[in-house]
């Protein structure tokens, strides 16, 4: 057992993370509750425990008291559901970053959200305010409407349990920013797909087989958008 434990502790490791105080092993990175919706990070020794001795437990550093909007200076945008994604773009500059949607395979036609992965997801990288397009119930949507609930949802608790701010943002409003057409004749995905790919051309937004992926697109504007609201007076915003 304690192979298997030790194994896995240099599975879970990384070169970066703190030597422990006591015994000069790599620290281990990890999290629990402290006080409701209070998600607390810290460093544990691992080695020490299964030596029988009391664990070194450092307070993680990333960790930041939240007021507020203090804290981390990303931006979250996410276009929810399956084939959604989510984006980071940082206040201050430098290069976004994406990544689609976490989803568990439950047969070959449906997948559904992986709530761990999202977790670990929206809390390795403490985002700062996170702008997701809001999810509108369709008449007889049936099974549709009843998985928009559940990635609401999810996103909502997720969120609420990090302590950060959740903007749910209509679509024809982050669309109008960039001047999208919504008709019936027009393909809001394709014009999100050339205005993205033009603004992040460091991102990629076409699977390994050319096909687009129009959710990466879509979570990039929308995080540009909260961008844009947070500081209207960033060049390039008008």
């Amino acid at each position: 057992m304690e192979t298997e434990m030790r194994e896995a502790s240099e599975a879970m490791k990384g070169g970066g993370n703190p030597a422990c105080r006591c015994c000069g092993a790599r620290l281990l990175r990890w999290g629990w509750y402290e006080e409701p919706f209070e998600p607390v990070e810290y460093w544990y020794c691992l080695e020490c425990d299964l030596a029988g001795i009391e664990p070194c437990i450092q307070v993680h550093p990333r960790r930041k008291e939240k007021s507020g909007m203090a804290g981390s200076n990303l931006i979250c945008g996410i276009d929810p559901m399956g084939r959604g994604a989510i984006a980071y773009l940082d206040l201050e500059g430098g290069a976004a970053r994406v990544v689609d949607m976490p989803v568990v395979q439950v047969t070959k036609t449906r997948a559904e959200l992986d709530i761990k992965e999202l977790w670990t997801e929206l809390l390795l990288n403490e985002p700062r305010i996170a702008f997701v397009e809001r999810m509108q119930a369709m008449p007889k949507g049936g099974l549709a409407n009843f998985k928009l609930g559940a990635y609401r949802d999810a996103l909502r608790m997720a969120f609420q349990a990090l302590g950060d701010s959740l903007v749910e943002v209509p679509p024809k409003d982050w669309q109008r920013e960039y001047k999208i057409r919504s008709t019936k004749n027009d393909d809001t995905k394709a014009q999100s797909y050339l205005i993205a790919s033009r603004m992040f051309p460091e991102v990629e937004l076409r699977g390994p087989r050319g096909a687009v992926l129009d959710g990466r697109a879509d979570a990039l504007l929308i995080a540009e958008y909260g961008r844009r609201v947070m500081q209207p007076t960033r060049p390039g915003a008008a």
